[in-house]
């Protein structure tokens, strides 16, 4: 597993006289989680980096941005598999990995 400086809300490294690392699935959520709320263009260096969720919002394919999804988190070398519970009565999307360790791990995203 890989360690990870904690992030804030607005992904910014948490400083309080010392800086704080995560480890093990924490810092494999974050990991995940700072690359699926990254929008395609917004990296300056790999502006194809990302998704593009205003089309997806645009066009109405769910599917496709499920789909989207999946893929950006198989690109973490960690993850073997990718499955969802999307909730009908509420915007949050619950994922759930399974890790090439064989290990389970799942969150949200709202």
């Amino acid at each position: 597993m890989s360690i990870s400086f904690k992030l804030d809300s607005s992904n910014n490294i948490i400083n309080n006289s010392n800086i704080i690392l995560l480890s093990g699935s924490d810092a494999l959520v974050q990991d995940i989680k700072t690359r699926l709320y990254m929008y395609k263009g917004e990296y300056p260096f790999n502006i194809n980096q990302g998704i593009d969720y205003i089309d997806y919002m645009r066009s109405g394919d769910e599917k496709g941005l499920l789909a989207d999804i999946q893929r950006q988190i198989l690109k973490d070398d960690r993850i073997r598999n990718v499955s969802f519970d999307v909730s009908q009565d509420s915007d949050i999307l619950k994922i759930i990995l399974t890790l090439t360790t064989g290990e389970e791990v799942s969150f949200e995203l709202d």
